[in-house]
């Protein structure tokens, strides 16, 4: 039952990201490239960030979930923390967290979006093999929100985008 769910939040963050990869294939090339203003990033850095936060969590959670049972399970205070997050992306700004690169200047489209296709076939075939018993286990760990469950790292990585897809669409004109 708890692997369902986990696959019903991937494939919601999969119908997202290939709506996205619609909107990028359709847009002019060169709005992809500019930047609303100095200092700020364009369309595919943007990709580029959410794609580079999606692969460190799936690295975290594979090289965690090697732990197994030892693993502790996740209680009420990484629920209320998991909420406040989802919260916090709704109506706030962060700076990116130090341990995720910063995205270069010259990216390519077709290279940001095959790089974060592979992250999620990567991301399936985590939650695919995932023991059953490991998916309520602090197997992730947010930044600032601290360890969570499986189920919460994919509203994470879904509430991370859909944060990112504001800055997207103003920048192509959406």
């Amino acid at each position: 039952m708890q692997k369902t769910k986990l696959i019903l939040r991937f494939n919601k963050m999969e119908e997202a990201r290939l709506q996205l990869y619609s909107r990028i294939n359709a847009a002019d090339k060169n709005l992809l490239q500019r930047k609303p203003k100095e200092g700020k990033w364009n369309t595919l850095q943007i990709i580029f960030h959410m794609n580079s936060s999606e692969e460190k969590s799936v690295a975290y959670i594979s090289k965690k979930i090697l732990s197994g049972n030892s693993i502790p399970k996740t209680g009420l205070s990484s629920s209320l923390k998991s909420l406040l997050l989802t919260i916090a992306l709704k109506y706030f700004k962060f700076k990116k967290p130090a341990m995720l690169p910063d995205p270069p200047e010259d990216l390519e489209v077709k290279n940001v979006l095959e790089k974060w296709s592979e992250t999620r076939n990567q991301l399936s075939q985590l939650i695919i093999s995932l023991p059953e018993d490991l998916i309520d286990r602090e197997i992730f760990k947010h930044p600032r929100a601290g360890k969570m469950n499986m189920y919460q790292a994919l509203k994470f990585m879904d509430d991370h985008v859909n944060h990112h897809l504001k800055q997207v669409d103003q920048l192509i004109g959406r």
